[in-house]
């Protein structure tokens, strides 16, 4: 497509006319600039932390100068919004030795400085203990959430992944890890970790080391159109089990997102005579009369993925409310994000 040639290109003459780099024996970082939206593009998220490892295995002229590099080209690639953004680094056993510049309303110069700040801390990789600190600190539940994790994944697993679950629980989270080094054994558990949230990443450090790949991380993170799943009980509970996102102005629903969808229709089917609802949403950029249409189309993609799982087609209805049903007000682009979404509620 024309539209993305002209973006690669542009990506080159930005990586070319970067300042500079850093490089580290034979590993070198490009300086990214800060990402700009596309057309259609959005920022989808309300919170992002990023947590950097700094414990002992992460050998400070190697692994941690590379983390260092990567995380300082990282949050200056961070685009511009209303969401909160912080930075956490760990090691050892005392967390008034961690570099601590929590959550709060995107500063980009303190970010920045919170980077350059990143120092080498050696002892124990206490990494389930320090997303667990990042999220019960930072994060709130009903926010759309980023967690960033820059790793060599030399850590326990079972602990790890169990803070990470409970975390994940709500749904609206996403974690995208970042291993480091080569270890097999850490960069599986970097990907289970990142795979607990159907919307999460895992990738090599190598691959945003450049501009381009940088870039393409920061859109996955930042940029994307988002449907919630949300059981909604007779009592008037509302219980969010996952967040299905769609890129921008379509209803398809991506493969990412399967093991949601599972898990989703498993606790329907286990669940004598429960009825679902997918109501469909939109915001209200577009006309009235063809935002009812896609509202249509994304229920009825979140009906079609759950009758393919074995889902009694009986026992889901949809229904489309187009832009008439705001969770929030259209008048910001973080409002907007909230009103691209389909509800599965539970209704008697």
């Amino acid at each position: 497509m024309l539209s993305n040639y002209f973006r690669a290109a542009a990506l080159l003459a930005t990586g070319l006319a970067v300042a500079g780099c850093t490089t580290m024996g034979n590993k070198t970082v490009a300086t990214a600039p800060v990402t700009v939206p596309g057309e259609g593009e959005r920022v989808s998220l309300h919170e992002v932390m990023v947590v950097v490892d700094a414990s002992g295995s992460m050998f400070p002229g190697t692994s941690f100068a590379y983390a260092k590099a990567l995380t300082q080209s990282m949050v200056r690639a961070f685009p511009d919004g209303t969401y909160r953004a912080g930075l956490l680094s760990f090691g050892g056993e005392w967390t008034f030795e961690w570099l601590d510049y929590g959550a709060r309303p995107l500063d980009r110069p303190a970010l920045e400085g919170a980077s350059d700040d990143l120092k080498f801390i050696a002892g124990s990789t206490p990494l389930n203990e320090a997303i667990a600190y990042a999220g019960d600190k930072y994060f709130s539940r009903t926010a759309n959430r980023a967690l960033i994790v820059v790793s060599d994944g030399k850590t326990a697993p079972q602990p790890l992944l169990d803070t990470a679950v409970e975390m994940a629980y709500g749904g609206n989270l996403c974690i995208h890890t970042v291993q480091v080094g080569n270890d097999a054994d850490g960069g599986k558990l970097l990907l289970d970790l990142a795979s607990i949230t159907p919307c999460g990443s895992y990738r090599h450090g190598d691959s945003i080391a450049s501009v381009g790949g940088m870039d393409q991380f920061i859109r996955d993170v930042f940029f994307q159109d988002l449907a919630i799943i949300e059981v909604v009980t007779p009592e008037g509970v509302r219980g969010v089990l996952g967040i299905v996102y769609f890129d921008t102005d379509k209803s398809n629903v991506k493969p990412i997102y399967n093991d949601l969808l599972d898990r989703v229709a498993g606790q329907v089917k286990s669940t004598p005579g429960i009825l679902l609802s997918v109501q469909g949403h939109t915001d209200s950029t577009g006309a009235a009369a063809y935002n009812m249409g896609l509202s249509q189309r994304r229920a009825d993609a979140v009906r079609a993925a759950l009758l393919s799982r074995g889902v009694s087609q009986d026992r889901v209805s949809t229904k489309a409310y187009g832009e008439e049903m705001p969770a929030a007000p259209n008048t910001t682009r973080d409002g907007r994000q909230q009103n691209r979404r389909a509800e599965i509620a539970v209704i008697e």
